[in-house]
C-alpha cells in the first residue's frame, strides 16, 4: 500500500481544496525507547513517522490537479514533548525533553512540518501554528465517565497536570484561523509559531476525581446509593464505590511540569477561555449523565 493509499480519495481531493490544514492525528510512535531523543534518529527513521496528514500532502505532489496556495496549516500536537520539569512552569521557549515514545512521535512530527515550509515543494503551507496542547477533556473523556465506568481512582495527592476542554481547544483553532482570514494574524505570530493550549489551573488527578465524586453525589440520593447512571453512549455503568486505588506507573508520577498559557491569554485575553479550570468545567459536563430512570 502506498502512502497516498493511506487516505481515501475523497480526502485527498479534500486537502486539494483546502485553504487551511488542521491536522489533529497522531504520528506513528516511536516505539524504541533506546532513543532518548528524535534528533538521535536517521533521516530515514524520522521519515517512517510522518504525521499523516503531513505524508497525505507529501504524496500529491505528482498529482495534475493544480493546487492553491496553502496560507496556514495548524499542527495540534501535545505538551507531552516537553518532558518532565520537575514541577516547574514550562513556556513555548522551554527545553523539549520527550520522555515517552508518543511524546517522541509528536517531536518528530512537528519537525517535519517545519521543514515542510521551506521545501519548496507547491503543497507546503505558508505558515505553521504548532499547537501542544495540554490533557484534553470533554463530553466522553472526564473524571465523571472514568468514576461511572469503575476505573480506579489516583492516589491522594500527586503531581500537577495541565488540562484543556476541548471545547476550548477548539475556540483556539477557530481563532487562529479568523485571525489569518482577516489579516491579524502575521502581528501576533511568526511564520513558524508555538502556541500552549492549557487552562489555568494546573492540579493532580486526585483532586479532580475527588470533584467528580462529589457531584455526581449531588446528582439523586438514588445515585448516591446505587450509582445506576447511563453514560451518554447509554451503556450501564459500574458501581465505584469499593473500586481500589489504581497507582500510577512510578516514572509516570515522577513526570510533572505546569504549562503555562500566558502567551494564549495575551494574545486571545485573560478572559478568552469558557473553562479556564477543571472547576468550572467539569461541573458544567455533569448534566450529561442522568439518572437511568429519570
Amino acid at each position: 500500500e502506498s502512502e497516498r493509499d493511506a487516505l481515501s480519495d475523497d480526502a485527498l481531493n479534500d486537502l486539494l481544496r483546502s485553504h487551511f490544514v488542521i491536522s489533529t492525528i497522531p504520528p506513528t510512535s516511536l516505539e524504541d525507547d533506546s532513543v532518548a531523543h528524535p534528533a538521535q534518529l536517521s533521516a530515514q527513521r524520522q521519515d517512517s513517522y510522518l504525521d499523516p496528514v503531513l505524508r497525505a500532502l507529501s504524496s500529491i505532489r505528482n498529482v495534475p490537479t493544480p493546487l492553491d496556495e496553502l496560507p496556514m496549516a495548524v499542527y495540534v500536537s501535545s505538551t507531552s514533548v516537553y518532558g518532565d520539569h520537575g514541577g516547574a512552569w514550562v513556556t513555548e521557549m522551554s527545553a523539549t525533553q520527550p520522555d515517552t515514545a508518543v511524546a517522541r512521535g509528536r517531536l518528530v512530527a512537528e519537525q517535519e512540518w517545519r521543514r515542510a515550509l521551506d521545501s519548496g515543494n507547491t503543497w507546503a503551507p505558508q505558515k505553521l501554528m504548532i499547537l501542544r496542547s495540554a490533557g484534553i477533556y470533554g463530553s466522553g473523556r472526564n473524571a465523571l465517565v472514568s468514576l461511572l465506568k469503575g476505573r480506579g481512582r489516583p492516589q491522594k495527592g500527586g503531581l500537577p497536570v495541565s488540562r484543556i476542554h476541548v471545547d476550548d481547544l477548539v475556540s483556539i483553532v477557530v481563532a487562529l484561523l479568523t485571525m489569518e482570514r482577516c489579516g491579524a494574524y502575521d502581528s501576533a505570530f511568526d511564520r513558524v509559531d508555538i502556541l500552549n493550549a492549557a487552562d489555568d489551573d494546573p492540579a493532580p488527578s486526585s483532586a479532580v476525581f475527588a470533584l467528580a465524586d462529589t457531584l455526581l453525589a449531588t446528582v439523586s440520593a438514588t445515585t448516591l446509593q446505587s450509582r445506576s447512571l447511563l453514560l451518554p453512549t447509554e451503556a450501564p455503568a459500574v458501581n465505584t464505590a469499593l473500586q481500589p486505588q489504581q497507582p500510577r506507573p512510578r516514572d509516570a508520577r515522577r513526570r510533572s511540569k505546569r504549562v503555562s498559557n500566558a502567551k494564549l491569554r495575551r494574545i486571545f485575553g485573560p478572559a478568552f477561555l469558557k473553562f479556564p479550570s477543571y472547576r468550572i468545567g467539569l461541573p458544567a459536563l455533569l448534566p450529561r449523565y442522568r439518572p437511568a430512570h429519570a
